[in-house]
This record gives structure tokens, sequence and C-alpha cells, in this order.
């Protein structure tokens, strides 16, 4: 997640109020797009590397490598990426935006 902070621009300190929950998504529609966005950027390459890929390698280190590989993958697209689409796409409305 530390990758993923220190990237943001925080433009108009959009990305505290992110990170802080105060936005509100700006119809239902955005709302599907958002978890399709996530599942697509943050769960299928996790699940690709902490799920198979481990259960054809057997060697305990790559597997716990896998792990920790696909955790920050996974905690990085959270912050940053799927905030950066968000942001593009204005699926998200800010709460202190006019």
């Amino acid at each position: 997640m530390l990758y993923g902070l220190l990237m943001l621009k925080n433009k108009h300190n959009q990305d505290v109020l992110y990170l802080t929950g105060q936005w509100n998504f700006t119809s239902v529609k955005s709302s599907l797009y958002t978890l399709m966005m996530f599942l697509l950027i943050s769960g299928l390459p996790a699940g690709i590397l902490a799920i198979l890929i481990p259960t054809f390698l057997h060697l305990p280190v790559l597997v716990y490598i896998f792990m920790a590989i696909a955790a920050t993958w996974a905690s990085f697209a959270m912050i940053y990426i799927l905030s950066m689409v968000q942001n593009q796409y204005r699926w998200i409305a800010y709460k202190n935006d006019n």
C-alpha cells in the first residue's frame, strides 16, 4: 500500500478524500464498473500469483514469494490504480466537490 500512497498525486486534496472514504458513487452503474475494475486490476492478477502459480510449484520458498508479490500487487492496485481509474472516468464524487 505504501507504493500506491507514494505515487498518488493528491490533486485538489482528492487522494486524501479517497483514502478517508469521503466520496460516494455517482450512480449504481459506476459502482458496478468499480467492482469489475477491482476484480480485473487487483483480484485477477493477485489470484493468479497467490493461488494458481503455487499449485504448480511445490517449493515452499517460491510459494511464499508469490504470495508476497500477490499481496503487494493487490494493495498497490487498490490504492493507486483503482483511484486513478475512478477519477479519470468520474465514477465517484468527492464530498467537497461543488
